[in-house]
């Protein structure tokens, strides 16, 4: 990142983190735009962001599928806290 942004813009590991928590809740608004900037310049960051909206994807999608396929004889979540675990991923962040 450029000296002439500092304090504009997050470095790219501050974005890491800003990334991860913006997945898990809303961020105020000017973190949002001060990402959004960042976003728009830092292919890197741009790369990562995709990665973990793919996981993301991923795990919601296929989680339960990928871990009973690879581990057959593992213990697993009762029906109850499965739904219970989804009705949580499914409502909306605050």
């Amino acid at each position: 990142m450029m000296s002439s942004t500092r304090g504009i813009m997050p470095t790219c590991q501050e974005m890491t983190r800003l990334l991860s928590d913006a997945m898990d809740r809303s961020l105020p608004f000017h973190l949002r735009m001060r990402m959004y900037i960042h976003l728009a310049i830092c292919t890197f960051c741009q790369r990562y962001h995709d990665q973990l909206k793919l996981l993301r994807h991923m795990l919601r999608n296929h989680g339960a599928r990928l871990d009973e396929a690879q581990h057959p004889q593992a213990p697993s979540l009762s029906p109850e806290a499965r739904q219970r675990i989804q009705r949580t991923l499914e409502e909306p962040r605050q």
